[in-house]
């Protein structure tokens, strides 16, 4: 009878295929990295902006006090205290008046008033179509 020759278990791990996944994952992500990061192009359109209004044009104050009283002033035109719908409804009457489209919009608050007030304030503005506003302060003396 032959003798039969015994093979030694080989216990090592084929890390072959591992290296080939490894290396194809690593070309991908250098593909796809900077199209991630790369900006998009917009053609934003184009229109006449209507121009800035003069120095001298007074613009709409709107003023909330202590005790969270809002109250309105329209250029020259001093209205006093309003509710949230007068004051939607005047400053969007006011700023339909193409002489006054463009007039600055600025927003005071007393320093003892809730800022609820104030953003409050803020909010009715921009349901009144106010893009920009401005906040008041006074200068340190």
């Amino acid at each position: 009878m032959a003798k039969r020759k015994h093979r030694k278990l080989v216990s090592e791990l084929n890390v072959v295929p591992y290296i080939d996944v490894m290396l194809v994952l690593l070309v991908i992500f250098m593909v796809t990295a900077p199209m991630i990061t790369a900006s998009v192009s917009v053609d934003l359109p184009q229109s006449k902006a209507l121009p800035s209004p003069p120095k001298d044009q007074p613009p709409i104050l709107v003023q909330v006090d202590s005790a969270g009283v809002v109250s309105l002033k329209l250029g020259d035109l001093t209205v006093g205290v309003v509710s949230d719908e007068e004051l939607v409804t005047s400053v969007k009457t006011h700023l339909a008046d193409p002489k006054n489209a463009g007039t600055a919009v600025y927003v005071g608050g007393d320093k003892a008033v809730a800022y609820e007030k104030v953003i409050k304030a803020l909010g009715v503005l921009a349901e009144a179509g106010v893009a920009n506003v401005g906040l008041m302060s006074q200068s340190e003396q």
